[in-house]
């Protein structure tokens, strides 16, 4: 397996905005369910990093048969990821009895 260029881009650029996202823990805070966003975000940022260390130790990952446990961990870092932002989607934008 290769080492893919945007995977890489991708994992800086999620690493540099949860750092500037807690970085302004003060301000965050007013970000509507910013704890369930956080936590998502801080998920699928995990499963990139899985994905750049998959795509950097593949070789030696593979010759201990863990190459697939790491593809499963990755994975699983998206869809719970997935499901936590389901729920901070709910939880902003779901139904409330005080709508009209």
């Amino acid at each position: 397996m290769e080492i893919q260029q945007n995977e890489i881009v991708v994992f800086i650029l999620m690493l540099g905005v949860l750092i500037f996202y807690v970085g302004t823990y003060a301000q965050s805070r007013r970000f509507p369910g910013w704890k369930l966003f956080l936590i998502s975000f801080s998920i699928l940022t995990a499963g990139f990093f899985f994905t750049n260390i998959e795509g950097v130790f593949y070789q030696i990952l593979h010759l201990h048969g863990l190459a697939e446990a790491s593809n499963i961990l990755e994975h699983s870092c998206y869809v719970v990821s997935a499901i936590v932002l389901a729920l901070w989607s709910r939880s902003v934008f779901g139904r409330r009895s005080d709508r009209s």
